[in-house]
C-alpha cells in the first residue's frame, strides 16, 4: 500500500510538471542590453513592459537568454519564441532558430530590428534580416515616426489577433525599418499616418506580416511608450495566443 501511494503521488507531481510547463520563451538578449545602452535607449523599461504584458495575460513564459536560443534542446522546448527587438543576434542562435522553425517545432514573434546584425553587431551577407525568411521582408530605410497607427488591413476578414480589437491601434513612438514585404507571407497590419491614410506605397507599407514561420512587425513595437496602451498589449497577447494555436 505504502508502495502504491508513492507511485501515485510521483505521477501526480510529474503531471504537475507537466501541466505548468511554459509554452513561450522571450529573450531577454544581453547583446540587444549592450545595444541598447550605447545609444542611451530603455532597455529595461522596454523588457519590463514585455514581461509585465505577458504576466497580466496570465501566459505561461519563460525568459531566456542569447545562451539559451543557441541551444536546441533548450529551445525546442517551446512553442513560441518573442524576440522583442533583439538586434544583434548570434549565427548560432539564428541558425536553431531557423531549423526549429523548418521543422515545425517552433513559431516566432519578431519586432523591429530583430536578426538585422550579427552577435558583434556587424552586416551578414546582403545585411538583411538574419531571419528573413521568417520575416517575409528586406530592409529599405530607416523612418522616425510617432502617433501613427498599425491599421486592419481592408482585405483581411476576420483574424484572431485582431479580436476585440480597434480596427487601427496607435503607437505613440513608432521608429520603423521601412520594409519592402517580399510576398511570400499575408499582411496582417500596413501602417497609417495620423489621418489614417496610407504612409507609402503598398509593398513598403506592410507593418505587420504572418509567415509559416510566425508573426513579424517593423515597428518598434515594444517601446515603453507604446506597451501602456491597452490596445497594444492585447494586440500582443492576441499574436502569442494565435501561434501557441498554431
Amino acid at each position: 500500500m505504502k508502495k502504491l501511494i508513492v507511485v501515485v503521488l510521483s505521477v501526480l507531481m510529474l503531471a504537475s510538471t507537466v501541466i505548468y510547463a511554459a509554452d513561450v520563451a522571450v529573450l531577454d538578449s544581453i547583446l540587444a542590453n549592450n545595444f541598447y545602452v550605447g545609444l542611451g535607449w530603455p532597455y529595461d523599461e522596454m523588457m519590463d513592459g514585455v514581461i509585465d504584458t505577458f504576466k497580466e495575460a496570465k501566459i505561461q513564459f519563460d525568459v531566456i537568454s542569447d545562451d539559451d536560443m543557441a541551444n536546441i534542446k533548450k529551445l525546442e522546448q517551446y512553442k513560441v519564441l518573442v524576440l522583442p527587438d533583439n538586434r544583434p543576434m548570434d549565427t548560432a542562435a539564428v541558425e536553431v532558430v531557423l531549423k526549429l522553425v523548418a521543422d515545425g517545432k517552433l513559431k516566432v514573434f519578431g519586432t523591429y530590428q530583430s536578426s538585422f546584425r550579427d552577435a558583434a553587431n556587424q552586416r551578414v551577407g546582403d545585411g538583411n534580416f538574419q531571419l528573413e525568411e521568417i520575416y517575409d521582408m528586406k530592409y529599405s530605410s530607416w523612418a522616425g515616426a510617432g502617433n501613427i497607427f498599425i491599421g486592419k488591413p481592408d482585405d483581411l476578414k476576420d483574424h484572431p489577433i485582431w479580436k476585440g480589437l480597434p480596427p487601427e491601434i496607435m503607437l505613440i513612438t513608432a521608429d520603423q525599418m521601412v520594409c519592402e514585404w517580399l510576398g511570400f507571407g499575408k499582411p496582417l497590419g500596413v501602417w497609417l499616418d495620423s489621418s489614417l491614410n496610407p504612409m507609402r506605397e503598398e509593398d513598403f507599407n506592410v507593418a505587420v506580416v504572418e509567415t509559416n514561420g510566425g508573426i513579424y512587425c517593423n515597428g518598434w513595437f515594444w517601446h515603453p511608450n507604446n506597451t501602456d496602451d491597452d490596445d497594444v498589449r492585447k494586440f500582443a497577447v492576441n499574436i502569442v495566443n494565435y501561434l501557441l494555436g498554431k
